[in-house]
Order: structure tokens, then sequence, then C-alpha cells
């Protein structure tokens, strides 16, 4: 892999900084918050997007939930009459409704907007049995589901990984889910220790950490671009918007062991260390010290178990 760095690396970063300043100062103002949530809608869906783009990456996600849910326990009989939560669903309901229609008694859809109402759409079933077909070819299964049920969704606005034993109460779910995330949260110490509070006695957890840059700078395709500035300029960028907590997946092991929870299965998509080293000296001294090992995985899928 060649890393090419034009000559206006310092510029571009200082761009990008200097641009996430300005937003996150702005974002203090009452009344920016109130024409965002008025007009522009959840930062996460088709309101932003081209639906069928959305769709399918949802399609992916459940895939991937599925998956992950085969290759740590594969005992599909587990969710029949459980209560399952996504957290940040986004802005539709499609995966707690893939695992209503394999039998869980409730699928509970949560995010951080003051309201929220996503609707069961036939688009979004088709998509689902899309999806539960293709995981049905690749594990040679013949997975039956049932008709989607709108009565057993329930939608829950104002909701955040930190403030979950508020909104559910104590040993409420059996089953929580997230999908790009937990990169998100401000307090992950305290978000996994509210999950551990909200799942019932044997409650698992399925987690897609994405890890990589998506945030600023050069985006997605500069995966550890997001590493370059010092802790106080990233507080300056996000302290009061979306960002990225910038956590290794080294750091979310000991954070889940530290909560309660065993990892019974987990697959990283990594770095390679040829982009590390081209990297590395432009890394924060923090990052820049850390092991190729530490730096390589950039998206984690991971499946535990609460202890």
């Amino acid at each position: 892999m060649n890393i090419n760095f034009s000559e206006n690396f310092l510029l571009t970063y200082s761009r990008s900084a200097f641009v996430h300043v300005i937003k996150n100062v702005l974002s203090y103002l009452p009344y920016v918050k109130s024409f965002r949530n008025s007009y522009m809608g959840s930062p996460f869906g088709p309101k932003d997007q081209d639906v069928g783009a959305w769709i399918t990456r949802r399609q992916k996600q459940i895939e991937q939930i599925l998956s992950g849910f085969q290759d740590a326990w594969g005992d599909w009989d587990w969710i029949k009459g459980k209560s399952i939560l996504e957290i940040g669903s986004g802005a539709d309901s499609s995966v707690p409704l893939c695992f209503v229609m394999l039998g869980a008694s409730a699928g509970h859809v949560s995010d951080v907007e003051d309201s929220i109402d996503f609707p069961v759409t036939a688009t979004m079933v088709d998509a689902i049995t899309a999806s539960l077909a293709k995981f049905n070819l690749r594990y040679e299964m013949d997975f039956p589901h049932a008709a989607y049920d709108q009565s057993r969704i329930r939608c829950h606005g104002c909701v955040t990984a930190e403030n979950l034993e508020d909104r559910f109460g104590v040993a409420s779910v059996d089953l929580i889910i997230s999908t790009s995330v937990l990169e998100h949260v401000d307090n992950p110490e305290l978000a996994l220790g509210q999950m551990a509070s909200v799942l019932s006695k044997g409650g698992r957890m399925i987690h897609a950490i994405a890890m990589g840059n998506h945030c600023c700078g050069r985006g997605e395709s500069d995966r550890l671009g997001h590493l370059y500035y010092p802790d106080w300029i990233w507080s300056a960028m996000f302290s009061n918007r979306v960002g990225h907590n910038r956590l290794r997946w080294f750091q979310w092991e000991s954070l889940f062991a530290g909560a309660g929870f065993a990892i019974d299965f987990h697959a990283c998509a990594n770095v390679d260390p040829v982009e590390i080293n081209a990297h590395r000296s432009y890394l924060a001294k923090r990052f820049r010290d850390m092991s190729d090992d530490q730096l390589m995985p950039s998206y984690a899928v991971v499946c535990c178990t609460k202890i």
C-alpha cells in the first residue's frame, strides 16, 4: 500500500480543526440546536442521504449482527420471548424488527433525538427478508421467520447509552445491539455500566464499533487521521457535538471486562502496518507511542455476555 501525503498536509488538518471548532462553538447556542433538530432531523438516516443507500447499509448491518450471533452462540432458540434493545438506531427499526421476526417478544428502538417514530414499512420488511435469505445461504441454514408485528416495536427518544437505566429500568432487556455507536459515546465506562444494569441475568450484547476516521480530515479513506489531533484540540472540535472517543480495541476489551462482560466472540478489520508506518510520525504522542498491534484494529464486531 502506498500512502502519499501532499505538501499541504498540515494545512488540510489545520483547516479541518478550525471548521470543527467553529461548529462546536456554534452548537452551544440553543437556537442553533433548535434549528438543527427542527429542520435537519436525525444526523443518521434517509433524511440526509439516499433511501436506497440507507437500506443497503442497514441490510449489511443486519447481516453483520446475525453473523456475530451465529459465530458467538448459534443458539437461535434463545431469542424466543426475549426483549431486544438497539441503541442509536438512526432512522429505522429494522434491526430490532429482524429479531422480533425471529421470535423476540419486543423490539425497542432508541435514539438521541427528542421524538422518534419509525413505522414498519414494506421496504424495511423486504430488506430484512433479503438479509435473512443471505444469512441462510451463507451458513447453509433453513432459518424460518415470522411475519412482522408492528405492535411489538417500541420507539424511545432522548436516549443515550449513558442514561439507559433511567429509561428502561434494571434487568429489563435481554439483548442490546449497536452499530457504529459506541465510538461516539462520551463516557464509555458509564455507558457499559448502564448496559450491564439494564440487561437481565445472562443477557447478551452485540456491538459493531467503527474505530477508523469518519469525523474529519480526509475522511474514512484515511483511517488514522482522527488520531493526529492532541486531546485539547480534539475536545475543542467535538466537546458539544457528535465526535469520536478515539478508543482503540485493546482499550475496549479492558472496558468490557471492567463492566462485567465476558467476550464470547470478536472479529476485527485491521489497518495495514504499512499504512500505520506512513501515518505514525503525524499521530498525537499518545497514539504515536502505541504498538502496531494496538493501532491496527479499525473496526470490530464484539459479542459478549453479562457475567
